[in-house]
């Protein structure tokens, strides 16, 4: 029996430290107890704030002290950024000084209180902060009002009770006043007044705060009482805290200038002069360095293997230096090379890096490295003699505009420090711009003949709608998804990214003496690419021959109309033998392989192009890869707010 009602005794002593132990006060809730703001509006502006917050510590997240956050910017409906002035007087526990250190974090300061090295023993504190601020008052036309986050809608604890005693100067009266509880965008009314006079006025919660709740009052006032900033005060304010989007519209200005100006100096096109036939090639050019000239660099490429490249092997093989043989899919230069033969810039250097010293040369992967040394020596050697001569890229100009364009956007986007919402869309802006108007800018050159060396008017319009449309797609999104200053400073940097694009071209431009020579090139092409019965109306034109041909044919191929030239020596062909069937009576001697089709010389001319073309590209190396990893308010609006939290 005794046995039993010990064992009861010692159950029931259980049973009773198991109901205690949620009273306990080592365990009891961390929570804010109170949260008590005096906030005093000077007639100069100034807010002088006074915080008194009392929290219990249980040592779990409140250890060392509790941080608090005070918004020192926001961002208005606009997208534009405001800045506040935030000035901390003085922070207390239990109304003695305590350490504290203050970290920016993002658009916050956030005010540490406490030692790091010491730990808070259980119990309950009384934490105060003094701080001025100013730049928090709105104005509107008849009158003025603090709209103010009182306690902040990111704590992470309970505030059981928040009060606010707002004071205004002596001749303020208050004409409206209105009070806002619970999370962020609420508008809940749990809120009663403890003093409502004529310059002061009293908020006092009615249910607790939850984490991440909050109270916001706003009151309003005669105007008159409170100094207002004068328009170009706030201008020069709002300059000042946006100091980014002033750097884009600087550097947009400056950019714009300076292409404008260099284009005006440098870049201008001389007239272009009146065309007729021509029935030799100008100035005793190559038909590298034609085709060089005639589309204004190498940018007119298939593959890796360039118009002018192609011209220049086809006018080693008719000039008797080498043969090209194809037999299905193979391709193999072989050397037959005339020393007494006069050769061509660039072509010397060619056969040189090809065949000397070599009887043939397989165009394959295992020939690849030679091919594309051969390659770029041929490039040199053509630049060295003409680059500059007869047309300018002006490349050096263009650079200097690009890196003002980048310092511009960099500059923006570090004074600027756009908002979560905003900086994706302006990287978008920014890309899409620029590739837009590339494409535009590639059509328009096509549809409209600026193209050197023209191009196909039906690539030209799909490439202008394209691009057209992703210019139009951002507009359209820009002006109907985004306030007016995101909206600004969007149009700004798509502006700045296209100016680029276009200026490239615009850059471009032949010189007097070139122009000259250009419009000779463009004569020589249009009497190649004529048809055999419109050739022999035109007075002075050569009879064509199987030297001629063979002669203009690599021309013919530089200028991309070898095809054309083709089928006029096809007619001439018929014409003149006309017992035989077209041209079955012409076989090339530079020339071997089972895809040559002597009944359509245009295709077959074509066909040796293309597949010259491909074999070179395919026996190129692979580049080098790298990897790599007033009612209208709502909880949490208006000025100060913020939140805390423990450490």
């Amino acid at each position: 029996m005794a046995k039993i009602l010990k064992n009861s005794r010692f159950v029931a002593f259980c049973l009773f430290l198991l109901a205690s132990y949620p009273l306990s006060p080592s365990h009891a809730a961390e929570e804010i107890l109170s949260f008590d703001s005096t906030i005093v509006v000077g007639a100069d502006a100034q807010i002088s704030v006074e915080e008194v917050i009392h929290v219990r510590a249980e040592g779990r997240a409140i250890r060392r002290g509790i941080y608090r956050d005070f918004p020192i910017r926001w961002q208005s409906k606009s997208g534009f950024w405001h800045y506040v002035d935030f000035d901390l007087i003085e922070v207390l526990r239990d109304g003695k000084p305590e350490p504290h250190f203050t970290e920016n974090i993002g658009n916050y300061i956030r005010i540490y209180v406490g030692d790091e090295s010491v730990f808070l023993r259980t119990g309950e504190y009384t934490y105060t902060f003094k701080y001025k601020t100013a730049r928090q008052l709105r104005y509107f036309d008849d009158f003025d009002e603090l709209y103010w986050n009182v306690t902040g809608n990111f704590w992470k604890f309970p505030i059981r009770k928040a009060t606010a005693r707002i004071v205004l100067p002596e001749s303020a009266n208050i004409t409206r006043k209105a009070g806002y509880t619970g999370g962020y965008g609420a508008t809940g009314q749990n809120y009663s007044l403890f003093h409502d006079g004529r310059n002061s006025i009293g908020f006092s919660t009615t249910n607790q705060l939850e984490p991440n709740q909050g109270l916001t009052i706003s009151v309003g006032w005669q105007k008159g009482v409170v100094a207002q900033p004068s328009t170009f005060a706030e201008w020069l304010a709002a300059l000042w805290d946006n100091l980014g989007f002033a750097a884009l519209m600087a550097g947009l200005f400056f950019a714009l200038r300076y292409y404008y100006s260099t284009w005006n100096r440098i870049g201008r096109d001389p007239q272009k002069g009146t065309i007729i036939p021509l029935f030799k090639p100008p100035a005793d050019l190559s038909p590298a360095a034609v085709s060089y000239v005639h589309y204004q660099g190498f940018d007119r490429a298939g593959n890796g293997a360039t118009k002018p490249f192609i011209a220049a092997l086809v006018s080693l093989a008719t000039k008797g230096q080498m043969r090209i043989s194809e037999k299905g899919d193979d391709l193999t230069f072989e050397n037959t090379g005339d020393e007494t033969t006069t050769l061509g810039v660039g072509e010397a250097s060619l056969f040189k890096n090809l065949l000397a010293g070599r009887d043939q040369i397989k165009i394959n992967k295992s020939n690849g490295t030679r091919i594309k040394s051969a390659k770029g020596a041929f490039n040199s050697s053509l630049l060295s003699e003409y680059q500059g001569v007869f047309f300018k890229n002006n490349l050096g100009y263009f650079v200097i505009g690009v890196a003002i364009s980048v310092a511009t956007f960099i500059a923006f986007l570090v004074f600027q420090s756009p908002g979560e919402n905003q900086i994706g869309w302006f990287i978008v802006v920014f890309v899409g711009s620029a590739g837009g108007t590339l494409l535009l800018m590639q059509g328009l050159r096509r549809i409209y003949g600026w193209l050197p060396g023209g191009g196909s008017k039906i690539l030209g319009a799909l490439l202008s709608l394209v691009g057209g449309g992703i210019l139009l797609a951002l507009a359209i999104l820009t002006i109907s998804n985004f306030a007016s200053g995101t909206m600004l400073m969007s149009l700004a940097i798509g502006a700045l990214a296209a100016m680029n694009m276009v200026s490239f071209f615009l850059l471009r431009a032949p010189t007097p003496g070139g122009r000259k020579v250009m419009d000779d090139i463009e004569g020589f092409h249009m009497y190649l690419s004529v048809a055999e019965a419109e050739r022999m109306n035109m007075d002075g034109a050569p009879d064509m021959s199987r030297q001629l041909f063979e002669t203009y044919l690599p021309y013919a191929i530089g200028l991309g109309v070898e095809k054309p030239w083709s089928d006029a020596f096809t007619a001439y062909l018929a014409r003149a033998t006309p017992d035989q069937r077209s041209a079955t009576g012409y076989t090339p001697r530079w020339y071997s392989g089972s895809n040559w089709n002597s009944s359509s010389l245009g295709r077959a001319t074509s066909g040796l192009v293309s597949s010259m073309s491909s074999s070179m590209a395919s026996a190129m190396p692979a580049p080098k890869s790298s990897s790599g990893s007033s009612g209208g308010g709502f909880s949490g609006g208006g000025f100060g707010g913020g939140g805390g939290g423990a450490f």
